[in-house]
């Protein structure tokens, strides 16, 4: 006697045909030519960005020091090149405390002076990221000075002593206040930070 056996129809795996493999990747790519620029732009305005930002925390930083630590003669964010700043507080930090303005020069300039007990006065200089330089314009000085207020002034001006190192890159604004500009040479991104008199300090 025969036995009978069922055999159950299996259908053929599914797949995708060469046409709709064809279809996503031409997609993939219209999406990709699109958004790449995008990205790189984004890129390049997010550094240029972030090197104001640097900038811009660095200065509210100098003017936090000018008023907790009650300085008389001030602290200063000077400029030492294109892509180089530092804080100076002018004030001694070490006792007996002497009130004597010493020039910024020999404060970075002393031997040892890169920061720590070798250099009291001196915070570590600080450096803006790669591809990004100070590019300020027109009549320029070299730093600013913060008083025990958190105002700011410009050094060489009336009751704010100049300072004898470093580049100019900051500027008057025409409203009292100052600016310094952060640029991409390459891509011409550039970003500007506002120092108003009272201290504030704020993007563009």
């Amino acid at each position: 006697m025969k036995t009978m056996i069922n055999k159950r129809h299996v259908p053929a795996a599914a797949g995708f045909s060469l046409i709709e493999l064809l279809t996503v990747v031409g997609i993939i790519g219209l999406l990709m030519a699109v958004a790449i620029p995008n990205i790189a732009g984004f890129l390049r305005n997010y550094r240029v960005s972030g090197a104001a930002q640097q900038v811009a925390t660095e200065l509210s930083k100098a003017r936090a020091k000018a008023i907790s630590k009650n300085v008389m003669l001030g602290v200063v964010l000077v400029i030492l090149d294109n892509r180089s700043y530092r804080i100076v507080i002018e004030d001694d930090q070490a006792p007996p405390i002497v009130q004597t303005r010493q020039a910024i020069s020999a404060l970075v300039g002393a031997a040892g002076c890169v920061t720590g007990a070798a250099c009291p006065q001196a915070d570590a200089v600080r450096v803006l990221p790669v591809g990004c330089q100070f590019a300020t314009t027109g009549p320029t000085v070299k730093g600013l000075r913060f008083n025990n207020l958190g105002s700011a002034c410009e050094p060489g001006t009336t009751n704010c002593p100049a300072i004898d190192t470093g580049l100019n890159q900051f500027v008057t604004d025409g409203a009292g206040g100052w600016k310094i500009t952060v640029r991409n040479p390459t891509t011409l991104v550039s970003r500007v930070v506002d120092v108003s008199p009272a201290g504030r300090i704020y993007v563009q």
